[in-house]
């Protein structure tokens, strides 16, 4: 059984997991794994989103909620080809941190590929970017 802090008596992680309840199995199959690392299969990536909203959630600053939600994003965009969570997640980066030029870049993209040209056009007024529509 893992204790608070993610640490199996019996085994050593080289970084500390935060162990969500429910997501015991995640955590023991996968020691010292970086949530984008590759020793994490598909099948868990679900989790791996789950865990990274919930650190969110608890995150004290909003440095620590930026770098958690630029992960989401990634793992929705990269790893889930997820477009709508992913857009999600950049959307919250740029609540958090207005004019956050990866979030902006990836949300451009994200809606051409799309050809949603209403969230583009948003994103551009939301920025005050008219001359870069």
């Amino acid at each position: 059984m893992l204790g608070e802090t993610g640490r199996d008596p019996g085994r050593h992680f080289t970084k500390p997991v935060v162990v969500v309840p429910g997501q015991q199995v995640l955590a023991r199959h996968a020691p010292g794994f970086d949530l984008l690392g590759h020793e994490v299969g598909h099948e868990q990536l679900p989790q791996v989103a789950e865990v990274l909203e919930r650190r969110i959630a608890i995150a004290s600053d909003d440095a620590t909620k930026l770098n958690h939600l630029q992960r989401l994003g990634t793992v929705f965009a990269d790893r889930l080809t997820d477009p709508v969570g992913a857009a999600r997640a950049w959307r919250r980066v740029l609540a958090l941190q207005p004019g956050h030029a990866k979030a902006l870049r990836v949300l451009r993209e994200s809606y051409l590929a799309a050809n949603d040209f209403v969230s583009l056009e948003e994103l551009y007024a939301s920025q005050n970017d008219w001359e870069g529509l």
